[in-house]
Order: C-alpha cells, then structure tokens, then sequence
C-alpha cells in the first residue's frame, strides 16, 4: 500500500513537472540579438542595417558614431520617424544594442506577448496607434488610420492575416511575414482593451481596396483615392 501511493505521488510530481516545462517552452523561448533586431528594427532599417537614409539612417559601422549609452537611450525614446521602444525590457535592449554595435548575439527570453508586441512596435507604430494616448504616429498620411486594437475586433484570425497580405491603401503587403507573426501580432493586439467609446457593431471607415496583386508602399501616387485604392484611407476612430 506504502510502495502504491508513493508511486502516485512521484508519478503526479513527474506529471506537474513535464506540464511546467512544456508550458514554459510554449510561453517562453531564447532569441538572440539578431533575431530582436528583425522584430524590432528591420522594417526600418533592413536586415542588413543599410537602412533607407535619409528617413531611415544605416547601422553600419554606427560604433563609430554613438556608444551603448546612446544607442540604448534612443530606443527607448525614439528619434524623428523612430518610434519609442518602450515594450523592451533592459536586457532585450542590451541584446539589441550588442548585435547593432558588434554584432554579437546575446540570448535573452521572450514570450509569444513579447514578440507580438516587438513586431507591432518594429512594423506597424510608425503609421498606427495602438491605443487612445499613444503618441501621434509620424508616418500617417491623410487620414490616421484605425487604432490597432481595435482593428483585431473587425477580423477574425483569417481577416486580419488577410489585411497584412493585402495591405490596403498605402499600407505595404506583409505577404512575406511568417504566419506564426502574424498569429503573434493578432495576439497581442486582442489582448489590450478598447476604449469604452468603441462599438464594433458600428463597423468603421477605411479604404477599400480592390484585391489585386501585392504591392508595397504606397498606393498609386501616395495618395488615397487614386490607382488601387477605391475609397478613403484610414479613419476608423
């Protein structure tokens, strides 16, 4: 009888411990600086930190012009078109700043919240807000367009991935993200609050676009209404 229940509690110990483990490798999962660079900084400044100057400067050789102090500082508050990166935590910012220095690879964790939040920050906050108070997005053109938690309660999981692939308006064609970031994004964006004045029942303005081939950039001459767009940019406030 003792050797019986003392083998349901080393059996049920054993269980709960597997459990943990598979619920802390499904939650959380070492990235490298390189990999944080791409959810964060790549939309902008390339995979290969040549960047789009002026708008967006390169990376290359930037030890020559700042140091860790600085480098750090300004993504934690953004600069011009760069968006504050307050999101990170300090050891995924030291990451990031050793990989765009010395290109060092530093592993550090991060959950599936985390990476929805870095590739919300690194590809979506220049031209969206994502919720009431955050600061005015530089690149909006015309008319803002919707606030992004809000936009994930116009869409099921399909609907959005298919507004990435599309990209309406000047919005660019995110055909070639992975689906597991989209899935990240989707996530994340589901996971904050609206604002007590939003009604999804309500629907919302925005551009209607004719599905076509995928583009990226801007639509037709940058502004709404001429080529592939066939409504109004933006709106949904």
């Amino acid at each position: 009888m003792f050797q019986k229940s003392l083998f349901i509690i080393i059996f049920s110990a054993l269980a709960f411990t597997m459990a943990a483990l598979a619920a802390g490798e499904e939650g959380e999962k070492a990235v490298n600086g390189g990999e944080l660079y791409r959810l964060n900084c790549s939309a902008c400044h390339g995979l290969d930190k040549k960047g789009n100057p002026p708008v967006f400067p390169s990376l290359l050789n930037l030890a020559e012009r700042m140091d860790s102090k600085q480098v750090s500082s300004q993504i934690r508050n953004g600069k011009n078109a760069m968006p504050p990166m307050s999101h990170l935590t300090d050891r995924q910012v030291e990451a990031i700043v050793a990989y765009v220095l010395e290109n060092k690879n530093e592993s550090v964790s991060v959950d599936e919240n985390e990476r929805g939040a870095m590739l919300v920050s690194g590809n979506c906050m220049r031209c969206h807000r994502v919720k009431p108070g955050d600061p005015a997005p530089p690149e909006a053109r015309m008319m803002e367009p919707p606030m992004l938690s809000r936009t994930v309660r116009w869409h099921d999981s399909a609907g959005f991935k298919a507004v990435l692939d599309v990209g309406p308006c000047y919005m660019p064609s995110f055909e070639d993200m992975p689906d597991s970031d989209k899935d990240n994004i989707y996530r994340y964006l589901s996971s904050i609050p609206v604002d007590s004045s939003f009604n999804a029942d309500r629907g919302h303005r925005g551009c209607r676009m004719q599905r076509g081939a995928k583009k990226s950039g801007r639509c037709g001459d940058g502004r709404c209404g001429g080529g592939k767009c066939g409504g109004m940019c933006g709106g949904g406030r």
